[in-house]
């Protein structure tokens, strides 16, 4: 919506940097008590100031206010879990363990929350890759590992559309 090349998390937060966090009021959407979340809310919000603000849109304010949404969520329902599970450690994985304000909120408030609670990440940016891409690698190392535990899914077909 605001020009940026793909994959956008690390351009967004790249220009975050030069930006205001509370450039933009952006909407948090719990839901409620649980753990779900949503961020249709916030992308509506983020299209609508986009569309309002035209060429008077500070992008690095919007992607400051942006990425603290995201972040101020994901940390919330984290610390909420750490606390109701009394977790020992908690992970970040997957392509957003890169960010590293995800990574400063989430230390931030484990050290006040949940001081016994140990954060842990990838230490190296090139292994916060997209979960997808760390499942089919465990996978492909636990088949070469046993084969025959997993000779059943040959025959296993796969599938976007999802039936209840």
């Amino acid at each position: 919506m605001i020009g940026l090349p793909y994959p956008g998390g690390p351009e967004i937060s790249k220009l975050a940097q030069q930006g205001d966090p509370k450039g933009y009021p952006l909407p948090r959407a719990l839901l409620h008590d649980g753990y779900d979340f949503s961020f249709s809310g916030l992308k509506s919000a983020v299209s609508r100031l986009v569309t309002s603000e035209g060429n008077q849109l500070h992008r690095a304010d919007l992607a400051a206010s942006f990425q603290e949404a995201v972040v101020d969520i994901l940390a919330l329902k984290l610390i909420q879990a750490a606390q109701e599970f009394q977790a020992k450690e908690v992970h970040l994985a997957g392509g957003v363990s890169a960010n590293q304000r995800l990574r400063q909120l989430v230390q931030e408030r484990l050290t006040y929350s949940c001081p016994d609670t140990r954060l842990r990440f990838p230490q190296k940016i090139s292994y916060c890759t997209d979960n997808a891409a760390m499942i089919a690698a465990s996978a492909y190392f636990l088949y070469q590992k046993s084969p025959h535990t997993y000779e059943q899914w040959q025959n296993v077909e796969a599938s976007t559309e999802m039936e209840f």
